[in-house]
């Protein structure tokens, strides 16, 4: 420390951490992890099951495909009427996201009723505790890598499902410059 100058003692930590503060932003570390910019699922979706044609279906074999899955007591459910019916000006738009929907009843097994197809997955209940539902509705929107991107104890309005496809990892990295 100079006596006659005292500001060049203090002004060196600031000169110092500035030089450190540009090594770091111009160094390989200062990059995004490999863990972050690859496709690593975050929070993979519980395994749900059916059977199709006699085969036992998982949900990986839908992995490329948005799915959602509506959880309910049953098919009657008051809330899974008001999600059939928050999607119905949506589907259209969202088929052509190619939009699996599944439905599991915790309760009392049944078909959906609705215009809009619906595949009825297997135990119904353990796909409740899976999720975290044994006795409400729910909804779970899938990513196509098989992230859990949405999970909601609410109805989502059409719009709101679509826009959650949209905003995907899978569908934002298309979307990004190389």
């Amino acid at each position: 420390m100079d006596p006659d100058n005292p500001t060049a003692y203090s002004l060196q930590p600031i000169a110092y951490s500035i030089a450190l503060l540009i090594t770091l932003l111009l160094s390989p570390l200062a990059k995004a992890s490999p863990a972050l910019a690859s496709n690593a699922v975050i929070t993979p979706a519980p395994d749900v099951t059916w059977h199709q044609r006699g085969e036992l279906k998982h949900l990986s074999s839908l992995q490329g495909q948005p799915v959602l899955l509506l959880i309910a007591p049953s098919s009657k459910s008051w809330d899974l009427y008001r999600q059939l019916n928050a999607l119905k000006g949506n589907y259209e738009h969202l088929a052509n996201q190619h939009l699996i929907c599944l439905a599991a009843f915790t309760e009392e097994e049944g078909p959906v009723l609705s215009n809009i197809p619906f595949i009825t997955v297997d135990h119904g209940s353990a796909v409740g505790a899976a999720y975290g539902v044994t006795d409400h509705f729910a909804l779970a929107l899938i990513s196509p890598d098989g992230n859990l991107d949405c999970f909601s104890t609410h109805v989502l309005a059409g719009q709101r499902i679509d826009d959650l496809i949209d905003a995907s990892y899978v569908n934002q990295v298309k979307l990004r410059r190389p």
